[in-house]
């Protein structure tokens, strides 16, 4: 999952409390600064989270190892991610310069990309060159 378009179009929304207080203030409400405090808390760190993950995937992008791997078998994780179920990829990781490994990969997918998932399929992969555990499929080819 790509974050980073993910985060911009985020950030806008850590500007509601603000707002809220904004409107609270000027209407001569009382205004209760805790539950504002909270929301905007909470935008915050998910905005945060956010941003380090697309962080990381382009650190990925830009400095991985590209290989290959090989799907051996798929389970659902019965969780959906924006309409998009989840899915367990179970594959055989193959990185020039190191040793053939297997790794359980977790990825929302897009019906179009659950169409080629079959037992033996070879992806094109990115990893890590620090963590060869956290991968990105390439899903274009």
């Amino acid at each position: 999952m790509n974050y980073s378009n993910t985060f911009k179009r985020f950030v806008p929304f850590l500007l509601l409390p603000l707002a809220f207080i904004a409107f609270d203030y000027y209407s001569g409400r009382k205004i209760n600064y805790v539950i504002y405090i909270a929301v905007f808390v909470s935008f915050a760190l998910m905005a945060l989270i956010m941003f380090l993950k697309s962080k990381g995937q382009k650190n990925i992008l830009q400095n991985g190892i590209k290989g290959t791997a090989e799907l051996i078998r798929i389970e659902d994780t019965g969780i959906q991610i924006n309409f998009k179920p989840q899915l367990r990829l179970y594959l055989k990781v193959n990185i020039p310069g190191k040793a053939l490994y297997e790794l359980e990969h977790k990825e929302a997918m897009d019906s179009w990309n659950m169409t080629r998932l079959q037992p033996g399929t070879v992806f094109n992969i990115i990893a890590d060159p620090n963590k060869t555990d956290n991968i990105i499929i390439d899903w274009s080819k």
